[in-house]
């Protein structure tokens, strides 16, 4: 781990592989078996190699998930002589930026600078507006707004320990409503609706609005693997591969404001 602790009981597996020419002019790819405490060892043939990649195989509720590791340090992808001897350490991180993120400067939307986990959210409207089935109650007008300048808060509480098996404190954040869109359309910055770089965990989703006028409305979610009817309160959020992002995360979670819109 980066923190220099050992691998937690939550790997299954752990893999690295070693890439290279042998003297002979033939392609070798070594695979070395990882010790259960986390060092390996491999006789290679005299060539030139370099380490090509890492992954840890984790066990979470059930579910296995394989999670890159980073190389320690510049020589890792360096092409090195066998005869000089190779040394290289690996660690696992469940979040913070990636060295691609590093790279470029990690932006909070962008999903390929980070090791964590996302939880995207959008503003759907108002729930009396909806039917059970996501569908709007009357087809001939559009849904109603949510009125600009509506405080969004948003409260994420941990179901579970990290991949890693340490503990999780409740997350919240609070955003404004807004139009930036050409057509007056009320939409969220990505960087402003997500919670990004979460140590992957299951977790519950709750949140209230409070209106420019003063009145707070509660939140209800819709579009979550784990809720699959209707409109909840408490949205359980899971840790799943995001197969479009190829990213730990779920789809987008819409919410709804319960009660009645200001003036109807």
């Amino acid at each position: 781990m980066p923190d220099g602790s050992p691998i937690p009981p939550s790997v299954e597996r752990t893999q690295i592989w070693i890439n290279g020419v042998s003297s002979a002019g033939r392609n070798v790819t070594y695979e070395p078996i990882i010790r259960p405490d986390g060092t390996y060892r491999q006789a290679l043939a005299e060539g030139q190699y370099r380490f090509s990649k890492g992954f840890v195989t984790v066990r979470h509720q059930g579910r296995t998930f394989q999670r890159p590791l980073e190389p320690v340090g510049d020589l890792a992808t360096r092409s090195r002589d066998a005869a000089e001897g190779m040394v290289q350490d690996f660690v696992w991180k469940v979040s913070g930026p990636t060295p691609n993120g590093l790279a470029q400067g990690p932006q909070p939307g962008n999903h390929t600078h980070w090791y964590g986990m996302r939880i995207a959210t959008q503003p759907g409207g108002w729930r009396v507006d909806m039917t059970d089935q996501g569908h709007l109650v009357n087809m001939d007008r559009a849904p109603r707004e949510i009125p600009e300048g509506t405080r969004i808060t948003l409260r994420l509480r941990p179901l579970t320990p990290a991949f890693d098996g340490r503990p999780l404190s409740e997350t919240t954040i609070e955003r404004d409503i807004d139009r930036m869109s050409p057509e007056g359309r009320q939409t969220y910055r990505q960087s402003t609706t997500t919670f990004h770089n979460l140590p992957p965990a299951d977790y519950e989703l709750t949140g209230f609005a409070t209106l420019p006028n003063g009145s707070r409305h509660t939140l209800v979610f819709r579009g979550t693997e784990a809720n699959r009817l209707g409109f909840v309160r408490e949205a359980r959020v899971n840790a799943e591969w995001d197969q479009m992002l190829l990213t730990l995360g779920e789809r987008t979670l819409g919410y709804y404001l319960e009660g009645t819109p200001p003036g109807k």
